[in-house]
């Protein structure tokens, strides 16, 4: 009796990771932004669920990979889930400095859904990897870029049918205010990155998990000077009238 009712908890809990696991996996690395007018530690990594339910990111990770597929950087261990669960939500990982520069857009409520806790290297910018995983390593979106030379498979096929997301596509600018991102729908797979991806407009515009979206500031503060400038000048100018 005891070993039965120790025998279906266990094949019970298995069932419920299992479920846990599978329940992030289907997702793209939907945009990537490697630096702001010359500033590389301005980074951003947009996700998007490919279909409903995928929100229990606690048990996934983002990782950067230099040009031969190797020295891999964790940018973020999610460690807790999102709330919003639809195809097609988004969840934007971003680093400190880029939170910084979009805090300071005036009338704009920024908020990110997770800090990078380390930056894409500079030197991976001109050609590297970004991957999406689950916290052993198995890779479920891969992205390469630029000159990269490495391997382009993934261990599943559930986002690319072959399990090859290569070959690269244009590595993400760094001197703009752009960044490279997925041009198809967010229930399409993968083909190939150099199919897939385009540069964004200039300036991008990133997501968040809640559904707010926001245009990339040019600099930090630069929006809100502006405003604070033009009700200056206006309240300048009442006073002359009065």
């Amino acid at each position: 009796m005891n070993y039965l009712k120790l025998t279906t908890t266990a094949l019970a809990l298995t069932l419920v990771f299992s479920r846990a696991q599978a329940a992030f996996h289907v997702m793209q690395i939907e945009e990537v932004i490697g630096g702001l007018a010359g500033d590389t530690t301005a980074q951003a990594v947009q996700l998007r669920l490919r279909a409903a339910g995928q929100n229990l990111v606690s048990f996934a990770r983002v990782r950067a990979w230099d040009a031969a597929g190797q020295n891999p950087v964790l940018l973020v261990n999610m460690g807790t889930d999102v709330s919003n669960s639809n195809g097609g939500d988004n969840i934007l990982l971003a680093s400190a400095s880029f939170n910084t520069i979009m805090t300071g857009v005036y009338g704009a409520s920024y908020a990110s859904d997770f800090t990078l806790t380390n930056l894409i290297p500079a030197s991976y910018l001109t050609g590297g990897k970004v991957t999406f995983e689950d916290d052993s390593g198995f890779v479920y979106w891969s992205l390469a870029f630029g000159n990269y030379t490495g391997t382009n498979l993934s261990g599943d096929t559930t986002n690319d049918a072959d399990g090859n997301f290569g070959p690269p596509t244009v590595a993400p600018p760094t001197n703009s205010r752009q960044g490279i991102h997925f041009t198809g729908a967010f229930f399409d797979a993968s083909t190939t990155n150099q199919a897939n991806y385009a540069l964004t407009s200039n300036p991008a515009t990133v997501r968040n998990n809640q559904g707010n979206s926001f245009v990339v500031a040019p600099e930090p503060g630069s929006v809100a000077l502006l405003a604070i400038g033009a009700l200056t000048g206006l309240a300048i100018v009442r006073r002359r009238r009065a």
